[in-house]
């Protein structure tokens, strides 16, 4: 009921996090992807992309954030289709704002889990980014809750002593 019959049968038989990312791009328009406009004026203006991730960071987001707990949690709390629709609006206006969401009322375990791995992710990227830093010439694109909560990366970086400021177009 909640995404239909064919996006229900296209993840019946698939992973949690498939569930979830269907649940989660329900309504996200994927041609205006902000991660293919970044790749295509950096390959435009010759620039190399460093991925921060790596595949086990990745892996690491995938179990806690979209894994069989999320997506029980998730099942359980939305009322119906029109909920994801309006959260999603909301969302994406929240973040093209440059806001970091709010944690659900209660603070949720999926949001323990999500500012967890967050948290993890970020700071796993600092051996990766210095070099890059001291090289000169870096810039850094993540998503808003790896640079606006407490202790995100605008903070590491700037207890290292760097320079952070925000480009906005």
């Amino acid at each position: 009921a909640l995404v239909g019959p064919e996006v229900a049968a296209r993840v019946r038989d698939r992973s949690p996090a498939m569930a979830m990312a269907s649940l989660a791009l329900l309504y996200e328009d994927a041609g205006q992807s902000i991660d293919a406009e970044i790749l295509a004026r950096a390959r435009a203006a010759g620039k190399e992309l460093v991925p921060l991730d790596t595949a086990a960071d990745s892996a690491d987001a995938t179990s806690s954030l979209l894994g069989p707990d999320a997506l029980a949690e998730a099942l359980a709390t939305i009322p119906s289709r029109a909920a994801i629709r309006a959260s999603t609006a909301l969302t994406l206006g929240e973040y093209c704002a440059g806001k970091v969401p709010p944690p659900s009322a209660g603070g949720s375990a999926v949001d323990e889990r999500r500012r967890a791995s967050t948290a993890r992710r970020t700071e796993a990227w600092l051996p990766r980014l210095e070099p890059l830093l001291t090289a000169g010439g870096a810039f850094i694109a993540v998503g808003n809750a790896h640079v606006a909560e407490a202790g995100g990366l605008r903070d590491l970086l700037r207890e290292r002593g760097y320079e952070v400021s925000y480009v906005e177009e």
